[in-house]
């Protein structure tokens, strides 16, 4: 399982699961995507075709994706990266200064499983 690309998934999915991507969201999206190995771009084109389906299926499509990788991150993060990664998701969905219903969902779930 490479981590990063599924945490990547988890973000892009907080991102949108509120319909309105913003420049700041974007800016942090970029931020992480540079930050990528040159093996997990190369499959990201593939990721955000698979990603922009589920977006386009709705939110609750999009909340099951956010849950089964959340599950899946699980029992790969120590109690230490779990917090870590849980302030950062905090941190990122209140970067366009709005924390959106369904991102607090997501957050909360999130949350729940780890």
């Amino acid at each position: 399982m490479n981590i990063d690309l599924e945490l990547f998934k988890i973000i892009y999915l907080l991102f949108n699961c509120d319909y309105d991507f913003s420049k700041e969201e974007e800016k942090i999206m970029n931020n992480f995507k540079s930050k990528l190995t040159e093996d997990e771009k190369s499959q990201l084109e593939e990721v955000l075709v698979l990603l922009d389906k589920i977006i386009d299926n709705g939110f609750e499509s999009i909340q099951n994706e956010v849950v089964q990788l959340a599950s899946d991150l699980k029992s790969e993060l120590d109690d230490d990266l779990k917090s870590s990664y849980l302030n950062l998701i905090d941190v990122m969905i209140k970067a366009d200064g709005i924390e959106h219903p369904n991102e607090a969902i997501l957050k909360q779930e999130i949350s729940n499983i780890w």
